[in-house]
C-alpha cells in the first residue's frame, strides 16, 4: 500500500508541476521516511506527528533547507493529495462559523505552502495571499472589509 501511496503522490506531483521532475524523488524520499516514523505511532495524526519527525531530522543533522523540503512534501502529500475527510478545507452546512474560519485559513496556509514549494517570488505571494483573503472575506460575509487594506 505504501509503494502505491509513494508511486501516485509522485505521478500526482508530476501532473500538476508542483515541483521540478529532478525533485519529486526527494520528496517522495521524505513522505517515505515520514511513514516509517508514523508507524511506530499510528494513532498520532500527520498534523501532530509532523512536528517531532522534524526535529529528528534536525537531530540528525540534517540541513535546514532539507527540513522545510521534508516539511512541505509532507504537508503537501497529506494536506493535498490525500487529505483527511475532516481536513479538506471545505466547510459543509453543519460547520459552526469558527469552523468555517479555521478551515479557510488552513486553506490559505496550505496555498502559500504551495507556492513557496513552486517557488513563487515573495511579492507573488503576498499579492496572491491579499487577493484570496480578500476573497474569503468577501465569501463569509464581510464584502465591506474586502476593500483593498494596504
Amino acid at each position: 500500500m505504501t509503494d502505491t501511496l509513494l508511486s501516485d503522490y509522485a505521478a500526482w506531483m508530476r501532473d500538476r508541476r508542483l515541483a521540478p521532475a529532478k525533485r519529486i524523488p526527494f520528496f517522495v524520499r521524505w513522505v517515505d521516511r515520514f511513514l516509517a516514523c508514523q508507524a511506530r505511532t499510528p494513532q498520532v495524526s500527520w498534523r501532530d506527528g509532523l512536528p517531532s519527525f522534524l526535529e529528528k531530522l534536525e537531530r540528525e543533522g540534517a540541513e535546514d533547507w532539507q527540513i522545510r523540503q521534508a516539511g512541505d512534501a509532507v504537508t503537501l502529500c497529506f494536506a493535498q493529495f490525500r487529505p483527511s475527510p475532516s481536513g479538506t478545507g471545505i466547510s459543509s452546512p453543519g460547520d459552526t462559523d469558527e469552523s468555517a474560519a479555521c478551515e479557510q485559513e488552513d486553506v490559505l496556509g496550505e496555498m502559500r505552502g504551495l507556492m513557496r514549494i513552486k517557488r513563487y517570488s515573495p511579492r507573488t505571494v503576498r499579492s496572491y495571499m491579499s487577493w484570496a483573503g480578500r476573497s474569503v472575506r468577501y465569501v463569509r460575509g464581510g464584502w465591506r472589509n474586502a476593500s483593498i487594506q494596504r
